[in-house]
């Protein structure tokens, strides 16, 4: 994952299968980009084990820390939008949305 970030960007583990991604000074759409990117090179990515294939997928939340809204409140966004993301099949990116703590999915996945 870190090969598709910026060199200022941080990923962190956040619980227990949960990883926090800090995109300084990024825009929305942009934010959008960059967790449509890791999904797509996640999801490429195959594991043999035992003789068997196994595939990954990512469900991601996006939210914009802008100020406006404690840092509290934009973790919670992005969790809601994470919740709204697997809650809509998994393997998809969802973005917070303009209506308070509303989630939209912010595209579908790849077939």
């Amino acid at each position: 994952m870190r090969r598709s970030l910026r060199s200022g960007d941080v990923i962190a583990r956040w619980g227990g299968e949960e990883f926090l991604v800090l995109l300084p000074d990024t825009a929305l759409d942009n934010a959008l980009r960059v967790a449509e990117k890791l999904r797509d090179r996640v999801g490429a990515e195959r594991f043999e084990t035992e003789g068997h294939t196994l595939r990954l997928s990512i469900s991601a939340g996006v939210a914009v820390f802008d100020g406006s809204a404690s840092l509290e409140q934009t973790l919670k966004a992005a969790d809601d939008a994470l919740y709204a993301a697997k809650a809509a099949g998994r393997d998809r990116v969802a973005a917070q949305g303009a209506g308070a703590g509303e989630a939209m999915p912010a595209a579908d996945p790849c077939p």
